[in-house]
Formats: C-alpha cells, sequence, structure tokens
C-alpha cells in the first residue's frame, strides 16, 4: 500500500495497455467513439408550481369548489366549467308561453279568415236621393253583428230605394240608412224648378236643405210693384242636377196646396231661390 501523506497528492493510477492481449497479426478493435451529434444530458427543471387562489376564490365562482369527475386526473391549473342547474319553474313559463303565443295565432288566423262582403257607398249619396247600383260597392270586411250591414247578395233590395240619411263615399250601408217610402210622402208635392246662374247661391243643394222660392218683379215694373211685398214659398230640396247648357233643375218638396202657385212662378222665369239651412 502507498501512503498517503497529508499535504500530498495521491499518485497517479496505472493505466491500463489498451492493446494487451492482442494476438499479433490480428486487426486492432476500434474503440468505441462518441457521436458529436449526440444530445448531451441535461439537468430538468421542475416545471413552476401554480399560484394557489385566492381564499375564497376556488374554481369559477367565489365560495365554490370545483368537484373532480371519479376516475380522471384534475390537471394543475385548469378547473372544470360549472355545472348548470335546471330550474323547472323557468321551463314551465316557456312551455306556458309557446302555447299562448300558438292559441293567439290560431285566433287570429280564424278571425281574419271569416270575412263577409257587404255593401259600401262608392259615391256620396244624399238624403231623399234614389240610391242607384252606380252609387254602391262591395268590401270584405270582419262583419259584426251590431253593424247591421247588408250583405252585398242583396244589392237588388238596396237599389231603388232612398237614402234617409246622408250617405258619405267610403261608409258602409246598413239597415236603417234607406227607406221604401215613396216620394212624394202624403200631404207633398214635387215642384221641378228650373234655374239659370245667379237665381241661387253658388253653394251645392244636396237633398233636406231648407229653401225659399221668391217670385222677382218683371224687368220693365213700375214703382208700385216694386214696392210691393214679393210672394215666398218655403220649399225642401229632394234633388239638385245640373244640365249641359249651365241651368240648374232643383227638386222641391212643398205642401200640397201651394204647388200650383209655385209653378206659376217657375213658368215666369221671374224667381230666385234662397238658402237658409243646410242643418238636417
Amino acid at each position: 500500500m502507498t501512503e498517503i501523506r497529508p499535504g500530498s497528492e495521491s499518485p497517479p493510477a496505472p493505466l491500463s495497455n489498451p492493446f494487451a492481449g492482442i494476438v499479433p497479426g490480428t486487426p486492432a478493435p476500434t474503440m468505441p467513439t462518441r457521436s458529436a451529434t449526440a444530445p448531451t444530458p441535461t439537468a430538468r427543471r421542475p416545471a413552476p408550481r401554480p399560484d394557489p387562489p385566492p381564499p375564497g376564490r376556488r374554481g369559477t365562482l367565489a365560495g365554490t369548489r370545483s368537484r373532480a369527475v371519479p376516475g380522471t386526473q384534475e390537471a394543475p391549473g385548469l378547473t372544470p366549467p360549472p355545472r348548470l342547474r335546471r330550474r323547472p319553474l323557468f321551463l314551465a313559463l316557456g312551455v306556458l308561453a309557446v302555447t299562448l303565443g300558438a292559441l293567439l295565432t290560431t285566433w287570429l288566423v280564424t278571425t281574419v279568415g271569416h270575412t263577409q262582403a257587404v255593401l259600401a257607398v262608392r259615391e256620396s249619396v244624399d238624403r231623399g236621393e234614389v240610391i242607384t247600383e252606380r252609387n254602391l260597392m262591395t268590401v270584405s270586411i270582419t262583419v259584426d253583428p251590431a253593424l247591421r250591414a247588408i250583405p252585398a247578395d242583396r244589392i237588388t233590395s238596396v237599389v231603388g230605394q232612398r237614402a234617409v240619411t246622408d250617405l258619405p263615399a267610403g261608409g258602409l250601408v246598413v239597415a236603417d240608412s234607406f227607406a221604401t217610402a215613396p216620394l212624394p210622402v202624403a200631404g207633398q208635392s214635387l215642384v221641378g224648378v228650373w234655374l239659370a246662374g245667379g237665381q241661387f247661391p253658388g253653394q251645392p243643394l244636396r237633398s233636406g236643405d231648407r229653401v225659399r222660392v221668391v217670385g222677382t218683379p218683371p224687368e220693365r215694373a213700375s214703382a208700385t210693384d216694386t214696392d210691393a211685398q214679393p210672394p215666398v214659398l218655403a220649399a225642401t230640396v229632394v234633388s239638385s242636377a245640373q244640365a249641359p247648357d249651365g241651368h240648374t233643375l232643383v227638386t222641391v218638396s212643398v205642401p200640397a196646396a201651394v204647388a200650383p202657385d209655385l209653378s206659376a212662378m217657375v213658368a215666369t222665369g221671374r224667381i230666385a231661390l234662397v238658402l237658409d239651412s243646410s242643418a238636417r
């Protein structure tokens, strides 16, 4: 044994002969060499540990704990999604809303689909005038029984009747808007008044207007005729029509006793028509 003294280095170990035991004439064994591309072993650094969640915040919601699924390993730093709760109340409300929507749609389709063709007014008809087929038209609406509208297939029973009230264009023809009472009524007579421009007001005359027919003096009247009180007869307008030559034929209703006097006044052409009121 070699004694090693303190402060002295140990003697080097004897080198082994790599060619020992080789028979002359045989090829020398090759020495194993290390590949230059072989990776050198490096020390692995431990993966950084995630910071622990703050107190009271575990999982995704504050104050809740994430539950791991049995048989699986939770990945570090990842939390499973929260489990959703089923609300039976919200589910019932949704089913109720869908049911009410379906019922409302069915009611609307049923209501709109049940329309009826009824008579309406195409051109305005004044009170007392005869209703013609030209004055009427057909419309399809959802009829309310309270309206008492006239069905379109009864147009023949309306044509030829007289309007009891004014029928404006676009309105419906109801059961009380016309009557079969003939004109003139008992005790009245109809007289046609032929008027030129300047003998009646510029406002259009309508059926039901209350007027007065005034007798005017002749052109070469004396002072006595001028000072005399002119004859005046009250009447009610039944209809009014304008002729191509500019004259207007106004049909009025007067008491049967004064009808001859009015006819005589109209024959002279010396008359004027005064509109008192258009109230009906």
